[in-house]
């Protein structure tokens, strides 16, 4: 795991030097990813040079230092990630008469690039994002896994083409374009975060997950997509939930084994009261000799806090539990939090999730999650919900999914109230909200089926992975999601709506495997969530007094694309009737904006 950063000299006006300097200067902005070894690679004329902060996960010697070069060829890669399937990939290699130095799965991503090209992705069953130059072509490839598990960012000048694994490490180079328009402002207050391929500055794009990258000697861009969550358009199968588990557990056993195995370090688990993480624990413990080290989280005088029934749970599995309570003050972190994240998300998830690696990083160095699960197989209480509206109000011929869903239940601030609080939508902003929404209103799945679909291609890599991915990489703490490997992947594409969901059941074939290994009982509770305490006690009042200062004071970043009035009626009425959600999320605005770079556009 790690910080991969690059740069092109398209106009050929930087020098070598320059290069190399603007390189190392990305790789250190992004120190917190790899901690442990840093690299910084120029070619002999001075077109590109590539960086990387290292995290040593896999082959630990200096035979997986980074940017690695091929000694033939000389292509170069810089790589953030793990290739879960690497092994086999290397018998493959091998057989074909190429020649390893070391253990690392870098390598072996290296020979399957040069001797497949891009294509080679298709056959990792991995996270990772990464940037390769081929010095034959002098050609430019990035690619990013199937879910976005890994970030990768890009922007391009007359002069220069460069990508970085975090946004901030773009904002050094010269010339980059840090402005802000409305469009990006109204869109992270509507959805909390901001989707493939927008980011928060005009002057940058996120490559897409599932997608690669090439750039020409010329500066030509072509984007690609080699891979898309397409859901089985079947009510039901016909098949038995026992036989569908039994596929399930094997493939999720092997899952969990691989990402176990991958590693030259110590590896831990996240640990919750829910089905997703419980499951991946109990089959991990599987292959364990001794008891994995898991870690949860609770909160001070909260009701309801997952960590007593974490702790529970662990006890059952017989794991090696770690647990904190976090104390109200723990609450304060909230500016911290806003002013490391690369770029703006309202997801208030992020602080506990910031503090649950921070106490796996002490004991361990990779961590597993049940992140995708409840995506993938169906989990969340709004499919279900949405399905019994649909049920009852379906007949009516205005009803739309894409409203009941998307705008009811998935965005922060709703078409109106957005309009209401910010002014105006652009013209872009609508018309991503139209594309978001166009593929629920399809009638050839399922609506089950189209609301899996839509999560995945935008919530899941837009706020859960980003979240996860910022929080745990602060502290150096590498966390793997087994429920996201390829072969998953491709069950729970072929997965009836039925076999998901069904008489307000979710997640039923996961389940099925879970009970094998946990108490039923357990597996039906009320899904708890993972977030802060939304009570006035830890953060109502006081958090709508906070955001009241923030907003009417001179210092306010937000009046350069809100207007002063607006601004103003929105903190007048949060002050009599706090909602936490809207708070959160211009907090976390507001004070993104006041410590990072960037003008209104």
């Amino acid at each position: 795991m790690c910080g991969i950063a690059g740069l092109v000299n398209l106009s050929g006006r930087l020098s070598k030097p320059e290069m190399k300097d603007l390189a190392a200067r990305m790789a250190e902005a992004l120190n917190h990813r790899g901690p442990d070894d840093c690299g910084v690679w120029v070619d002999s004329e001075g077109f590109c040079a590539l960086s990387q902060r290292r995290l040593s996960i896999i082959d630990l010697s200096p035979a997986g230092h980074q940017p690695m070069i091929d000694d033939k060829t000389g292509a170069a890669l810089t790589f953030n990630g793990e290739i879960y399937n690497y092994r086999e990939l290397k018998k493959n290699l091998t057989a074909k008469s190429y020649v390893f130095r070391g253990t690392s799965d870098t390598e072996v991503l290296l020979n399957g690039l040069i001797d497949e090209g891009k294509s080679f992705v298709e056959k990792l069953d991995a996270m990772f994002s990464f940037g390769f130059f081929d010095p034959e072509t002098r050609t430019l490839t990035l690619a990013r896994d199937i879910f976005g598990e890994k970030p990768l960012y890009y922007a391009q000048t007359k002069d220069w083409f460069a990508f970085a694994s975090e946004l901030h490490a773009l904002t050094l180079l010269p010339g980059f374009d840090d402005s802000i328009d409305f469009h990006r402002i109204a869109t992270y207050l509507g959805l909390q975060y901001l989707p493939a391929p927008l980011s928060i500055y005009k002057g940058a794009s996120k490559l897409p997950p599932g997608h690669s990258l090439t750039l020409t000697p010329d500066g030509k861009i072509s984007v690609a997509r080699y891979f898309q969550f397409k859901a089985s358009s079947l009510k039901t199968s016909g098949r038995s939930l026992d036989d569908l588990a039994d596929e399930l557990e094997e493939i999720l056993d092997e899952a969990v084994l691989s990402r176990l195995l991958t590693a030259d370090v110590p590896v831990g688990a996240f640990l919750s009261s829910g089905v997703d993480s419980s499951t991946v624990v109990a089959l991990a413990m599987k292959h364990r000799k001794t008891p994995i080290k898991t870690f949860s989280i609770g909160f001070e005088e909260s009701f309801p806090s997952e960590h007593e029934d974490a702790e529970a749970m662990a006890h059952h599995l017989k794991t090696e539990h770690h647990n904190e309570i976090l104390p109200r003050a723990f609450f304060d972190e909230r500016l911290h939090i806003a002013r490391i994240l690369d770029e703006p998300s309202g997801d208030s998830s992020c602080l506990p999730t910031w503090a649950v690696a921070r106490v796996a990083r002490r004991h361990v160095t990779v961590a597993l999650s049940g992140d995708g699960g409840d995506e993938l197989f169906g989990g969340y209480e709004r499919y279900t919900d949405s399905l019994r509206d649909e049920e009852s109000l379906g007949k009516d011929p205005d009803w739309l999914l894409s409203k009941n869903y998307h705008e009811k239940r998935m965005m922060i601030f709703v078409d109106r109230s957005l309009e209401l609080f910010a002014g105006p939508l652009p013209e872009a902003t609508k018309e991503l909200l139209r594309a978001m929404r166009a593929p629920l209103d399809r009638t050839a799945l399922p609506a089950l089926q189209r609301m899996r679909e839509s999560d995945i291609e935008t919530y899941l890599p837009g706020d859960v992975l980003a979240k996860v991915d910022r929080m745990s990489m602060r502290h150096a703490l590498e966390v793997r999601a087994p429920l996201l490997g390829r072969r998953v992947a491709d069950f729970a594409m072929r997965m009836a709506a039925d076999d998901l969901c069904a008489e307000g059941g979710t997640k039923r074939v996961l389940k099925q495997v879970a009970a094998r290994y946990i108490p039923r009982a357990w597996l039906e509770r009320p899904k708890k969530g993972f977030a802060v305490p939304t009570d006035d006690d830890w953060n109502g009042a006081k958090l709508a007094a906070e955001v009241r200062d923030l907003l009417t004071g001179p210092a306010c970043r937000l009046q350069a694309w809100i207007a002063p009035e607006r601004l103003e009626k929105f903190t007048s009425f949060h002050l009599k009737t706090p909602r936490f959600w809207h708070l959160w999320e211009v907090y976390v605005l507001e004070q993104w904006l006041r410590s990072h770079a960037g003008r209104a556009a």
